[in-house]
């Protein structure tokens, strides 16, 4: 008997899909509600809402009888819920078969040899509905979010489709579809960071944005979907987000430094701060450590801006290393912070503290010049030293930054120690336990594992360009080259400052009386006052401010600036003088040559030595001594042959003060050791003694 059976089909369409959250068992991610309605002329059949499960293919359909219309609009979006997921249809049957409403339609369709027209329409539909979906929202940054969500929900609840009921969506189709939509996807996430980041938007937006990004690929990667282009616009853009840390971090230690007055060295007056300056951050308790722990309170060599410094650092590094999780492999991870950090000190902080640096000295040399130019207006000494009728300078600031660099050089051993801590934790804490057990500790604890883990460093690092600690010779080596330039900068800056300054002071000897008739009162002259107390003040801050080897390198810089500028003074400054004129001088270079002699400096009268050789030939009963190479040697070894020619050229005999001689050397006598001494210099011989 053969049977036939009527049936209405209608075409099973997928209209506009809405977003459905959904907690599954691998991730939390985000799928459709989709809406299956009849298409074709309007007429009332009995409609049924479903149960449809994503990994399970049979449910039982629970008619609810009601009057058709078609879909103009969707019920409200439910409540997020775990699968399975509630679907809705319209999909109007005939034949009794318990089928999901998805697969019953395929197999209407199959039964009626309309499969290839369902299918086709399918994927014309689902083009045209991705397509859509992937139009980028006006504001991007305050909408990803959802956008995304409905993105990856569209291929979330394709993926089950195909699963499913495989003769209507094969895995070649979604993965066109899914190649299609990535390339846009990438391009619309691509322009919409390039104008978010343009417009000025902080660092935390694309670190959310990389967090739901690495979501949605782990949702859609778990489905057998390539993200591999997602990913890579995100390691890609992680220089963009290095770049806006970087200019976060830089405005925070513009305002720190901007906040220091850097008039004195930050105190310390609780085990607390102990814990956190000395222990955490690993800066100096003193410019020289015996060891022993100092007394509270008590006030560290650097200011307050090197905390605020370090703590932006750090902040730094853990933004850095939360954007990069999840975007390098473990291995990678600390070669990429250690380089993103360095890049960050050898730039950011040293052009911070170098240009404000240069800044205080910019100002100091300005005032100099003022004081110079109305020394000379007004032929009177000019004071520039601080508190006596001169203008205030910055020697004590400058000071206080070359120190703040050198404290910032001693942390970057802990900073490394801590930056290790952070990427590796239980290779570091491993790492250190093992060098404190090798040393002899024996403590596995924190406090005690800490001080080892720059030795350990190089067993928990590995890769890239490795960890190192104070003192290597890879990134970590660049970054004390840099805060060692700041140093250097400041140092010879401030060595600029103080020679301007000493200048200014030798030069308005130039308005004293050089050629006296009658021998001047045993007194010192107003500049070489002026001058001890500038030697006095600047060593005196130098010791108690700056490191070891800075105040070394100022004490000595310092001094021989000063005794060059009195040699300038008689080369140049002074057209003629007498020996009574050079007694005055001889005065004034014994004031300041006892100071220097005091000072604990190795060495450092020998930086003073030319002025006062010159005075000793001077008033010397026999000038024409000098001519003797071995008493050159030994007598007068830091003279300069060609300045000391056109000194002695530049003397003018007093013979007599009234009726009494005067016995000082004649012009005469020291015209023949200026010829023989040129004679000397062009020929490099020597001569036993004076020939007239």
């Amino acid at each position: 008997m053969h049977m036939h059976i009527h049936m209405h089909i209608h075409t099973v369409v997928v209209t506009q899909p809405q977003l459905l959250q959904v907690r599954c068992m691998e991730s939390q991610v985000v799928v459709h509600r989709v809406f299956f309605a009849s298409h074709g002329p309007a007429r009332e059949h009995s409609t049924g809402e479903y149960m449809y499960d994503v990994d399970t293919s049979a449910k039982a359909l629970n008619p609810k009888s009601r009057a058709y219309s078609p879909v103009s609009s969707f019920p409200p979006i439910p409540q997020p819920r775990s699968t399975p997921v509630r679907l809705q249809s319209a999909c109007v049957v005939f034949l009794p078969l318990r089928l999901p409403p998805i697969p019953r339609c395929v197999h209407i369709h199959r039964c009626t040899g309309r499969m290839a027209v369902l299918r086709r329409y399918y994927l014309d539909q689902r083009r045209l509905q991705i397509t859509t979906d992937l139009a980028p929202p006006g504001n991007f940054l305050e909408s990803y979010q959802s956008y995304l969500a409905q993105v990856t929900g569209f291929f979330v609840v394709e993926d089950a489709v195909r699963t499913a009921t495989p003769d209507l969506l094969s895995s070649d189709s979604v993965a066109l579809l899914w190649d299609a939509a990535a390339g846009s996807l990438r391009a619309v996430l691509g322009r919409a960071l390039e104008e978010a980041l343009g417009g000025g938007a902080p660092a935390s937006i694309m670190l959310l944005l990389k967090d739901f990004m690495l979501l949605v690929c782990s949702a859609l990667g778990t489905r057998g979907f390539v993200t591999a282009p997602l990913t890579e616009l995100l390691t890609n853009s992680r220089l963009r987000y290095h770049d806006l840390l970087t200019a976060s971090v830089a405005l925070r230690v513009g305002r720190a430094l901007a906040a220091d007055p850097l008039a004195e060295g930050l105190q310390v007056v609780s085990e607390q701060q102990v814990a956190e300056l000395i222990e955490r951050l690993g800066l100096p308790a003193a410019l020289e450590s015996d060891g022993t722990a100092p007394v509270l309170p008590y006030r560290v060599p650097y200011t307050a801006s090197v905390p605020k410094i370090l703590q932006a650092v750090r902040g730094f590094i853990t933004d850095s290393l939360d954007y990069l999780q999840g975007l390098l492999s473990p291995w990678e991870l600390l070669p990429a912070v250690l380089q993103a950090r360095d890049r960050l000190l050898a730039k950011t902080v040293v052009d911070a503290l170098a240009d404000h640096t240069a800044r205080l000295l910019a100002a100091d040399a300005a005032a100099v010049a003022s004081t110079a130019d109305a020394s000379l207006t007004h032929g009177s000494v000019g004071s520039p030293f601080p508190g006596r009728r001169g203008p205030s300078f910055h020697v004590r600031e400058v000071m206080r930054m070359i120190t703040n660099a050198w404290s910032l050089a001693i942390a970057m051993q802990a900073l490394d120690e801590w930056t290790l801590l952070q990427v590796r934790p239980l290779g570091a804490m491993a790492a250190a336990a093992a060098a404190a057990a090798a040393a002899g500790g024996g403590s596995s604890s924190t406090g005690a594992a800490m001080p080892a883990l720059g030795t350990a460093a190089a067993a928990a690092g590995g890769g890239g360009g490795g960890f190192v600690g104070l003192g290597g010779d890879g990134s970590t080596g660049a970054v004390l080259a840099a805060l060692r330039s700041v140093q250097d900068g400041g140092e010879r800056g401030l060595l600029r400052l103080l020679a301007s300054r000493v200048e200014v002071l030798v030069a308005g000897a130039r308005t004293l009386n050089w050629l006296p008739q009658a021998p001047l009162p045993q007194n010192t002259s107003p500049y070489a006052e002026e001058l001890l107390a500038l030697l006095k003040d600047t060593f005196d801050a130098a010791a108690s401010i700056l490191p070891r080897s800075s105040f070394l390198f100022l004490s000595r810089a310092v001094v021989r600036a000063t005794g060059n500028a009195l040699m300038a003074l008689l080369k140049e400054g002074v057209k003629t003088y007498n020996m009574f004129a050079v007694e005055r001088l001889a005065t004034d270079v014994a004031l300041l040559d006892r100071f220097i002699v005091g000072c604990p400096v190795p060495h450092l009268a020998q930086e003073f030595a030319e002025p006062r050789q010159l005075c000793a030939l001077l008033l010397s009963p026999r000038v024409e001594e000098v001519l003797i190479p071995e008493v050159r040697r030994q007598r007068y070894p830091s003279l300069d042959l060609g300045s000391l020619v056109v000194i002695l050229e530049r003397y003018r005999e007093q013979a007599r003060v009234g009726k009494e001689k005067t016995g000082h050397v004649s012009k005469r006598t020291l015209e023949a050791v200026c010829k023989q001494l040129r004679g000397q210099m062009v020929a490099g011989t020597a001569v036993s003694g004076l020939r007239v």
